[in-house]
């Protein structure tokens, strides 16, 4: 397989579901920190990437503030996609 057809559409496809669903992933899991922090009303805190305070406001009713990190989100989903960009570009057909 020469390095010019070793990109085709298949593998193309690969690499573009894998990070969709590595983004996806990471938004999942941020929304469902923001629940728990939310409906405990606690803080939970994801060194370098994000920390999700849930508070009772004055009115006496459950809120919570999410202050996060761009960059290190995206970092996340990169690290978990890279590896099946891996196997995508490195798997050889019989």
């Amino acid at each position: 397989m020469t390095r010019a057809s070793s990109l085709s559409i298949d593998r193309t496809f690969v690499i573009g579901g894998s990070t969709v669903i590595a983004v996806s992933v990471v938004a999942i899991a941020g929304m469902l920190l923001a629940a728990l922090a939310f409906t405990n009303e606690t803080t939970i805190a994801i060194p370098l990437v994000a920390t999700f305070d849930g508070f009772r406001d004055n009115g006496g009713s459950s809120a919570v503030t999410v202050q996060g990190n761009w960059w290190a989100a995206g970092l996340v989903a990169l690290v978990l996609a890279v590896p099946l960009w891996v196997f995508a570009l490195r798997y050889r057909r019989p």
